[in-house]
């Protein structure tokens, strides 16, 4: 085991930039590896999480292959430089300089990933901020779209999806596949939420914490992640309209998560998120005494986070509120190891030292896991198997870790088993672990896919790109996962991965509206027509027009038989992503009762205040 401590990691670990003079300039010059000067390089200046602005950060070289910028920002901490026939080149800044010149050398190759970017009419859109992107907000690769808004910029490994983003437009991305496709990135008017990060000790602003908006009505928008400024305030622009959560997290402070809707084009009230005392954990994983790059800590308690290794196995997990946790850490190429965090309000440190898989000379009770193995090796075409669950006895539903053409269920109880492959439960094989240890293999094979094939249009039409479409069994109780959710194409059309004779729910989630369609089967043609959506946030009061604290609201749609419950407080409620029709809604609390009607239209943002009526006074004989 390695002798370094927490404390000589955090140490060593802190980032300690130069603080960058008020005013900096930066000029310089691109040219090919082979010395000839390049034009119409874009080169950009990134923040520290190598983000680009969506205006002012980029300019492109001119016929010398010369660019500058006059006044650079104190964020910029690096410049990525990129041309399509070029691989991009991203060089460090140093914060502390006050001119910076700049040699950039490009090398020749790398493919190119093309496209157009238009609006939600089809207009091409000219100017626009063509990023590539891996895991998260880094820019990889950057282009500007030029006429009929066409853009070509070369890939860069590790590259997952291609974006686009304009002034006053929402950011777009579409995954990258096959590398002779044409991107068509439809942008929508950009929604805005701002808001406040304050304390609950003192209601001061909380300075530097990390804001997370994750949408949560089915647009699979990747969450995005902003920071308080001096006064605790914050931003999010350029998002979709669509519901979001947020929460707020520093190292001694955590909000409680808390739910907006945003419509097309619209900038929400100011929020506040009210943040309570936390404290930071900071543990290391290694396995055998050796650091475990690849590694993840999952926290189940009050609350569920996670974190993920650096190089040196070291991981953080800020704003864990008070109270008792299971610490799960994993490694690859490892056994899991738990153990029962009491957590207070000191900071906590722990090390995970955990055993290697196969390595006898180290397991004992203590670390062996409970249980068997479970070992599905799939035959046929593996690639076309989206995950594998085993069912046990009571229904319960375990996923499987994939390895290569293998799926492993480990820690499984003694026990009867069924093991099948995605949703396709009609084809499972039975399993049966009759003592701990013991480590069986089941033959698994992909079946042959049928597909649900569709377009989505608006009300009017129109076909929607862009839409996420995903299905689910709606024959099974149980909650499984089938083919990932896809993407429309310009067109609207979309194709699923599906059982054969078997029903489905069909979902869609569009910034124009979603859908649902039920009991549909592989072969049907579907058209799926979305409507935008509609919210409806309120107020409760008593009839002397004064809060309450707790109260019960009952909504029923017109064209829905069934009825929704929410429990609300502080007098107010917010009901997002609600289909357009006429809702009745019941309020009942100790104060008294409500009973009110509304209709909806699509987009409209609704507000209402609900005036309760006394409780009848009880009377005694």
């Amino acid at each position: 085991m390695e002798s370094s401590t927490l404390e000589e990691y955090a140490e060593s670990e802190q980032l300690r930039l130069p603080i960058a003079p008020a005013h900096r300039s930066l000029h310089g010059v691109v040219r090919a590896r082979a010395g000839s000067a390049l034009q119409g390089v874009t080169v950009c200046f990134l923040k520290a999480s190598a983000e680009v602005r969506v205006s002012g950060a980029c300019v492109d070289t001119d016929g010398a292959g010369q660019f500058g910028f006059s006044e650079l920002p104190s964020e910029a901490r690096s410049v990525l430089a990129s041309r399509h026939g070029y691989r991009p080149h991203r060089e460090i800044l140093d914060p502390a300089t006050t001119s910076l010149d700049l040699v950039i050398e490009l090398d020749a190759g790398g493919e190119s990933v093309t496209g157009r970017v238009v609006d939600a009419s089809g207009g091409s859109v000219l100017g626009a901020l063509v990023t590539l992107r891996g895991n998260g907000d880094a820019a990889m690769a950057v282009a500007s779209s030029a006429l009929e808004g066409r853009f070509e910029l070369a890939s860069s490994p590790g590259a997952v999806e291609v974006c686009a983003q304009a002034e006053a437009y929402s950011r777009t991305c579409s995954a990258l596949g096959d590398p002779s496709e044409e991107h068509v990135l439809v942008l929508t008017p950009e929604s805005k939420i701002v808001g406040r990060v304050r304390s609950k000790v003192d209601g001061s602003g909380i300075v530097g914490a990390s804001v997370v908006a994750s949408n949560r009505n089915g647009l699979r928008v990747p969450a995005r992640t902003t920071s308080s400024g001096d006064d605790g305030t914050f931003t999010f622009d350029a998002l979709p309209a669509g519901g979001y959560e947020l929460v707020a997290v520093s190292g001694n402070a955590r909000s409680s998560e808390q739910w907006v809707a945003v419509g097309l084009g619209e900038t929400s009230a100011d929020l506040t998120l009210w943040a309570a005392p936390a404290v930071r954990l900071r543990a290391r994983i290694l396995v055998g005494g050796i650091a475990c790059p690849v590694g993840i800590i999952e926290l189940a308690g009050p609350l569920y986070a996670r974190g993920f290794t650096s190089e040196t196995g070291h991981v953080e997990v800020a704003g864990v509120i008070p109270g008792r946790y299971d610490a799960t850490a994993d490694c690859d190429g490892a056994l899991s190891q738990s153990v029962s965090l009491d957590i207070q309000a000191a900071p906590v440190e722990q090390v995970f030292d955990l055993v290697q898989l196969g390595d006898s000379s180290r397991a004992s009770a203590a670390t062996a896991p409970n249980g068997g193995t479970i070992q599905a090796t799939v035959a046929g075409e593996p690639s076309a198997a989206f995950a594998a669950f085993v069912q046990s006895g009571d229904g319960s539903l375990r996923r499987g870790r994939r390895n290569g053409a293998k799926f492993v269920f480990e820690q499984l109880p003694v026990g009867e088993y069924r093991v099948y492959l995605d949703d396709n439960v009609e084809q499972a094989r039975p399993a049966r672990i009759a003592r701990e240890g013991e480590v069986v293999d089941v033959q698994l094979r992909a079946a042959e896919k049928a597909w649900l094939r569709g377009r989505v249009t608006s009300d009017e039409g129109v076909p929607i790109a862009d839409a996420w479409v995903s299905a689910s069994r709606s024959d099974l109780i149980s909650t499984l996962a089938g083919a990932p959710p896809t993407l429309t194409a310009a067109d609207g059309s979309f194709n699923l991965a599906a059982v054969a004779r078997a029903p489905y729910t069909l979902t869609v989630a569009s910034p124009f509206g979603d859908a649902e369609l039920h009991s549909v089967k592989a072969g049907d043609e579907l058209q799926v027509r979305v409507r935008a959506p509609a919210s409806l946030s309120g107020r409760v009061q008593t009839a002397q027009g004064r809060p309450v604290p707790d109260f019960t609201l009952t909504y029923r749609a017109e064209r829905d038989a069934s009825g929704y419950e929410r429990r609300g407080a502080n007098s107010a409620f917010n009901l997002p992503m609600l289909e357009p029709d006429t809702y009745t809604l019941q309020v009942t609390s100790p104060l008294g009762s409500a009973l009110e009607q509304v209709r909806l239209g699509p987009r409209q943002a609704a507000t209402i205040t609900l005036t309760l009526s006394e409780p009848p006074r009880s009377t005694t004989d």
